[in-house]
């Protein structure tokens, strides 16, 4: 077996093994919504943001106005982000704070790394 045909081996052996590990491969998305940044793992089929009453400045930060809203929907996940309050799948996650990270991975949604828990 030649070196080029044992590294195609190898390299197919290694994509067919890493599915089976649990690893993404590329179906997360981010998104920047006002000053929040929000990653969705597992995101599959058709992604999609709405936003309403956010203005973008020249330094190409967004600022979000009282009154908007962003709705992201990505595969089965649906994300509203309403008056800095959080809302995955209908659910009610609370308040958001000025330069949040939101996570929605497996069904959990965690803000700044922690797990947040639905209010209803």
């Amino acid at each position: 077996m030649t070196t080029k045909t044992r590294t195609r081996w190898m390299l197919t052996a290694v994509l067919c093994i890493l599915p089976l590990a649990g690893c993404n491969m590329g179906t997360s998305a981010h998104y920047n919504v006002g000053s929040y940044a929000v990653d969705v793992d597992g995101c599959a089929g058709s992604n999609s943001i709405t936003q309403t009453g956010t203005t973008i400045n020249t330094d190409g930060k967004s600022t979000t106005s009282k009154g908007s809203t962003a709705e992201i929907g990505c595969g089965d996940t649906k994300i509203t982000i309403a008056d800095d309050s959080l809302t995955v799948n209908s659910k009610d996650y609370g308040k958001l704070v000025t330069a949040d990270k939101i996570r929605v991975s497996s069904g959990l949604v965690f803000v700044n790394d922690a797990e947040r828990k639905p209010a209803n």
